[in-house]
């Protein structure tokens, strides 16, 4: 890899890290020691789906955020940069802003498929939300807000917009979620299959368009 980014907050699911403030930032630290292609850590899942009171929307403190951002960017041989992943369904949270100034890259995620039709609205309020940042699209190959696939003509359709965004400067390149997910077993053998089909379709398409336009528009 030209460069690795490594998860300093895992997955919403992964309790440990409302606790204390725990994070993986030094093992981010001890691995850019070693490996001079460890270029940040990124923030999974990092808020809330809504306000509520006495708790802060971001799973750690305004100041343990500010802390990593410190520890990353004094990195002794390089600057490190502070990653965040944020939906398009918080981009309206007014709270945000306190954290949303300490993160260097904003990846942008469109949680349910069927809000891709609003991409391009949301990106322009995401940039607007967080001026002066640089901005990477996050590409889903699986619908998980709602639990189900995404259709092919989904995943054409925001392809096709992240192109446009790639093109116009908009954002600085992709990250695409490899899916490591599978329907749930329980709703059934006909239906599991139906599912797999239409992710095996999604996957076969992406390879297809990366390997299209992936020399023409840049690899990141």
């Amino acid at each position: 890899m030209k460069e690795v980014v490594w998860s300093a907050i895992g997955a919403g699911g992964e309790n440990q890290y409302a606790v204390n403030d725990y994070s993986h930032i030094d093992e981010v630290l001890r691995m850019a020691e070693i490996y001079p292609n460890v270029t940040g850590a990124v923030l999974d899942d990092f808020f809330h789906r809504e306000e509520a009171p006495g708790r802060n929307i971001g799973r750690h403190s305004v100041e343990s955020v500010r802390n990593m951002q410190t520890k990353l960017h004094s990195f002794s041989k390089r600057k490190l940069d502070l990653w965040l992943v944020l939906y398009d369904y918080q981009l309206d949270i007014p709270s945000l802003d306190d954290y949303l100034n300490l993160f260097d890259i904003i990846t942008f995620w469109t949680w349910e498929g069927s809000e891709l039709s609003n991409m391009d609205a949301n990106l322009k309020k995401c940039i607007r939300r967080t001026p002066n940042k640089k901005h990477m699209a996050g590409c889903y190959l699986w619908n998980y807000g709602e639990r189900k696939p995404l259709t092919l003509d989904q995943m054409k359709y925001q392809l096709d917009r992240y192109y446009h965004w790639l093109r116009n400067g908009d954002i600085e390149g992709l990250i695409f979620c490899s899916n490591s997910t599978v329907p749930d077993p329980g709703i059934g053998e006909g239906v599991y299959i139906d599912h797999y089909n239409t992710l095996l379709n999604c996957v076969e398409y992406t390879k297809k368009w990366i390997a299209e336009v992936g020399d023409e528009i840049g690899s990141s």
